[in-house]
């Protein structure tokens, strides 16, 4: 994940929702702090409704929707 340097060391881990049914498995978590909680996944093009949970050390958590073609300005 980009911009997290300053608060990576309050999250415990991120999920990565790919919504999209043409996964197997949709749900990615992971704990990485040193590659930024970076997630990834094997397939072609982008996914415009994907979600992003942070769960933070204090239990709480946010999810933000990202559109990942909007990124890529595709």
């Amino acid at each position: 994940m980009r911009g997290i340097e300053n608060f990576k060391d309050q999250i415990v881990k991120v999920e990565y929702n790919k919504n999209d049914d043409s996964f197997g498995q949709r749900l990615t978590t992971t704990y990485d702090r040193r590659n930024n909680f970076q997630g990834s996944y094997l397939g072609w093009g982008c996914l415009p409704g994907m979600e992003v949970t942070i769960y933070y050390d204090d239990e709480t958590y946010e999810t933000i929707a990202v559109d990942m073609c909007e990124q890529l300005g595709w």
